[in-house]
């Protein structure tokens, strides 16, 4: 079973640490406590208050934390552990990134992933697959990294295009739009995305690689490049999990819309957003690189370290150099 998310969500809570566990208080409610070998990560809303020795204890057991903006667009921060000293593993992944074939391959095989997720989710959803059958069959020619990434990009419209014909008109989604999100279904998929990346961060840096060397994204000043790469194929798990709210828990009234803001949950309905991802942490739907007989899903976390796993295998990275 995964480890616990811990969010804090109102300005006037206070974490901090209490023994071996980290005390959450908030008025007018019991003070709880959370002991820390049953956390895996940290969300933070807005500006409550956080100790330091909060900050270190996290850092300390490698346990990540998610800094979330609490109004405007402004862009979420991650707090981790930093780079292992793994340092074969980022020697490798460099060596596999300036050689155009080994890049080529495992930007094929990332979206390959990413298109048969895609594709099952659709067919679950009794849609046609015909384009996205088109773009996955492309995949197998020889093809620059430009080309794989301008189809990556078709896949995406056309996907986001089935769901805007497949939703109620009442939730006004007509297709991707984020920084910030217009509509309640870009709201939900921008903060599962978000925590997504966050799950994939953990296991990225938990191998020992260099976070901001991508493969289909490009290295880029302050973008953790190879982590976004390894969401691709996890995605449709996200659009899975935002279906069943909008089908089955949520309605457009539990969101709000300001100017600069876009749309959001409001914080009654973060409550049940989050209750709901922790449940579907334990049974990740179209796991790439797994084996489809198994009876029961895995948690996300093994996912993402399989996944993780898989990629770095690819290039020779000799076991020693694991930390899995």
């Amino acid at each position: 079973m995964d480890k616990m998310t811990v969010v804090l969500d109102k300005r006037e809570m206070g974490l901090s640490l209490d023994g071996k566990s980290l005390r959450i208080d908030c008025p007018d409610a019991p003070v709880q406590r959370v002991p820390l070998g049953m956390v895996g990560q940290v969300i933070v809303y807005g500006n409550p208050m956080v100790g330091c020795s909060v900050w270190r204890k996290l850092s300390e057991m490698g346990i990540p934390a998610l800094l979330l903006p609490g109004r405007g667009p402004g862009e979420p921060a991650w707090i981790g552990p930093g780079l292992s000293t793994a340092v074969m593993v980022r020697i490798a992944q460099f060596r596999a990134w300036s050689d155009t074939a080994i890049k080529s391959r495992a930007v094929v095989w990332l979206l390959k992933e990413k298109f048969n997720g895609t594709i099952r989710l659709a067919q679950t959803l009794e849609q046609g697959t015909g384009s996205l059958q088109e773009s996955l069959l492309l995949l197998d020619e020889t093809l620059s990294i430009d080309t794989l990434r301008g189809i990556e990009g078709a896949g995406a419209r056309e996907w986001f295009g089935i769901l805007a014909d497949l939703l109620d008109t009442a939730w006004q989604f007509s297709g991707r739009n984020r920084r910030p999100p217009r509509d309640p279904v870009n709201a939900l998929l921008s903060l599962g995305y978000t925590l997504l990346v966050s799950e994939v961060r953990k296991a990225v840096h938990a191998r020992g690689l260099d976070p901001c060397i991508g493969f289909l994204h490009d290295p880029y000043p302050g973008r953790d490049s190879l982590v976004l790469d390894l969401t691709e194929p996890l995605r449709p798990g996200v659009d899975a999990f935002v279906l069943g709210l909008v089908e089955e828990t949520l309605t457009p009234e539990d969101f709000t819309t300001g100017q600069q803001e876009g749309c959001r949950l409001s914080k009654e309905a973060r409550g049940i957003f989050y209750g709901a991802w922790e449940e579907w942490k334990q049974n990740w739907p179209m796991a790439p690189a797994l084996d489809d007989r198994q009876e029961n899903f895995p948690t996300l976390s093994f996912v993402c370290r399989n996944l993780v796993e898989t990629f770095v295998r690819s290039w020779g990275v000799p076991d020693t150099e694991s930390t899995l």
